[in-house]
């Protein structure tokens, strides 16, 4: 995921994403939108419920979540 440390002089963090989403392949712009929500969620948890996630953990989560896209979307009827 090397092209997501493009270097960007957005004054905001949702105009940092639309340029991320058009300089990047779909497939990487979801797989960089799954992480970034991933880590704020474990985060959260981490902050509000004492609950802490390893960051293996976040890894396994992004990946799941990733293939049960993927499959969500070969069902998809045309």
């Amino acid at each position: 995921m090397a092209e997501a440390s493009i270097s960007t002089t957005e004054p905001s963090a949702k105009q940092w994403l639309f340029t991320l989403m058009e300089s990047l392949s779909h497939e990487k712009f979801v797989l960089l939108t799954v992480t970034l929500w991933a880590i704020w969620t474990a985060c959260r948890k981490a902050i509000h419920e004492g609950i802490f996630q390893t960051p293996q953990a976040t890894v396994s989560f992004v990946k799941r979540f990733i293939d049960e896209l993927e499959t969500i979307s070969e069902k998809k009827p045309l």
